[in-house]
């Protein structure tokens, strides 16, 4: 049961980096879009 729990914690924090990791690259097209400039 152990292993089962790390595994889904495992997954869900490489789901996390994921989303995190479009949301960057959305934020790179946008500016480069000009629509948002850091």
């Amino acid at each position: 049961a152990g292993d089962a729990r790390e595994g889904m914690a495992l997954a869900a924090e490489t789901i996390d980096s994921g989303r995190a990791l479009n949301t960057l690259r959305n934020l790179v097209s946008y500016s480069r879009d000009g629509v948002l400039v850091c």
